[in-house]
């Protein structure tokens, strides 16, 4: 009995052994040496710490290639510029699934971060600036990623991205807390998102171009909250450029102001709510679909519509609740047929307070004050009361 526990005894040592002798290491990169040599070195799941110098800021000058899953973090002001600038600083391909890069500041190049294939990544506390094209790039099908309090900034507003996700399905990501600006467009997601977050991001277009987070066609179940965009083309849009409509969005508590349109929107089954949308050029609210809630949302000061609704088919069946609409030149502007419009704040419009030119619509328990023409109604079989 002895010698069989004094055999388990040892064989639970040696599995201990083997067990820390495979376990996460940290690696450290000193100013003069290569971070690409450390990569190639470690082994996956380990963290390779990059140091300034004596806790002097320090730029070291590489293109970095990661094919296994690596943390790397900045340890102080560590500045990373690419070899050239058609090289991206980081290019995570899909073997470095679940990799992580932190802290850095990256600048003067095409491409800061390029992600091609990989989830469950992490970018985060990262300085952008100078990046041309994009600063961090998605490529494929990526789901699970992570792009958290990063500040990014462009070289021009004529083209470029922020973070974008393209050429592939982009589903479970977070896009939270991020600063972006100095693009034609913030945050672009290509078509066939689906369950993706985006949160708490500002972003600053300018001269009324581009977008400043962009959803296209078949995109699901997407939330966008909470997010600040002024001086864009479009501050939040959602755009139908081919067969498939976009549905099943959150959009909720967004600050869109100073934009040519605050939200220019086609989609369907959707919430949007508690949104804040002043000062925009045109309209502070624009959609375009079925089956939408437009309720507790501010539109005023806006130069034309405070919310307008399209017409997208015979039976839209909107619904337009509790919102605010003042100081625009119309309150509400709506092509919809089969909407109700009901218990909204509609006052101090230049021009009108709500203008309906559908038909079975129902306008009631409205607030309609101070406009030159209160409620315009064309089209047939329409409710007003």
């Amino acid at each position: 009995m002895k010698k069989k526990m004094i055999l388990c005894t040892l064989f639970l040592c040696l599995c201990m052994i083997s067990i820390n002798s495979i376990s996460a290491a940290n690696v450290t990169v000193n100013p003069g040496s290569s971070i690409q040599n450390a990569v190639n070195k470690a082994n996956p799941g380990d963290t390779i710490i990059i140091n300034d110098n004596n806790k002097q800021p320090y730029t070291y000058k590489e293109s970095i290639t990661l094919n296994k899953k690596l943390n790397i973090i900045s340890n102080g002001s560590v500045t990373i510029k690419a070899k050239t600038t058609n090289s991206a600083i980081f290019t995570i391909y899909s073997k470095a699934a679940g990799s992580s890069i932190k802290n850095f500041k990256l600048s003067d190049t095409n491409y800061s971060i390029m992600v091609s294939g990989a989830s469950y990544c992490t970018i985060s506390g990262n300085t952008i600036t100078s990046a041309s094209l994009v600063g961090i790039q998605f490529y494929g099908d990526i789901t699970k990623s992570q792009v958290l309090n990063n500040k990014i900034s462009g070289t021009t507003t004529k083209w470029g991205n922020g973070i974008s996700f393209e050429y592939g399905k982009s589903t479970y990501n977070t896009i939270k807390g991020n600063t972006i600006s100095n693009y034609l467009n913030g945050i672009l997601f290509n078509d066939c998102s689906a369950y993706n977050t985006v949160s708490n991001n500002k972003v600053r277009c300018y001269a009324l171009k581009g977008a400043g987070i962009y959803f296209t066609d078949n995109a699901k179940y997407n939330k966008i909250i909470y997010n600040t965009v002024t001086g864009a083309e479009d501050g939040i849009a959602i755009q139908k450029m081919g067969s498939g409509m976009a549905s099943h969005f959150t959009i909720t508590g967004n600050t869109v102001k100073y934009n040519k349109n605050g939200f220019w929107i086609r989609l369907t089954s959707s919430t949007i709510s508690y949104n804040t949308a002043n000062y925009n050029k045109v309209s502070g609210i624009d959609v375009t679909g079925s089956y939408n809630k437009i309720v507790h949302n501010t539109a005023t000061h806006n130069g034309v519509c405070g919310i307008a609704l399209g017409r997208y088919s015979s039976c839209d069946h909107n619904t337009v609740q509790y919102n605010i609409l003042s100081y625009n030149k119309a309150g509400i502007n709506s092509a919809s047929n089969y909407t109700t419009i009901s218990s909204n704040t509609v006052q101090h419009n230049t021009s009108n307070g709500i203008i309906s030119t559908a038909n079975h619509v129902t306008i009631k328990n409205n607030s309609v004050n101070y406009s030159a023409n209160r409620i315009l109604v064309q089209g047939s079989s329409n409710k007003v009361s």
